[in-house]
């Protein structure tokens, strides 16, 4: 947990090589994470935190979507879309966890799973064979409990 208080999410990359801190991203560092509070177990008291992004879904790794030469991640957290936070795919640079993208279905075509999203990597998931996500989901209007939202990465290079 990041934060005064330890209880905002937290994405880290660490070294497999001597465990040194490569980059961390804390929940609150990132624009309209959804309002968040505690509650003392003792008194019951409550305690606003920062609005968090909620990280806690899997991390995977993915290629290198911003040619840096270095694969990059992706996780499920809440962001910003239309106005309010949903349950979005977010692509990190595994360089310096600098958020690349957002993703996220468009209106009408149903939500992400709003906590412990399930995603699969796919090795080619576009017409020109760029990687992509399969995330569980459900649709719109709420009928079927699980639908497979699949993105396919944009072209993140400045190349």
């Amino acid at each position: 947990g990041a934060g005064q208080d330890g209880q905002i999410s937290l994405l880290r990359a660490v070294s497999g090589a001597d465990g040194a801190l490569i980059w961390q991203v804390s929940g609150d560092q990132l624009p309209d994470g959804r309002r968040e509070f505690a509650v003392d177990g003792k008194t019951r008291g409550k305690t606003e935190l920062s609005p968090d992004v909620l990280f806690g879904s899997p991390v995977f790794a993915v290629p290198d979507l911003n040619d840096d030469g270095v694969g990059d991640v992706v996780t499920a957290a809440q962001a910003p879309v239309v106005g309010k936070p949903r349950q979005c795919a977010m692509v990190f640079s595994a360089r310096d966890g600098k958020l690349l993208a957002t993703l996220h279905p468009g209106s009408g075509q149903g939500h992400l799973m709003p906590s412990g999203t399930q995603m699969v990597p796919l090795k080619s998931a576009g017409a020109d064979g760029r990687p992509g996500v399969a995330v569980a989901g459900y649709t719109a209007d709420g009928v079927a409990a699980v639908t497979v939202v699949i993105f396919v990465f944009p072209r993140l290079s400045s190349r």
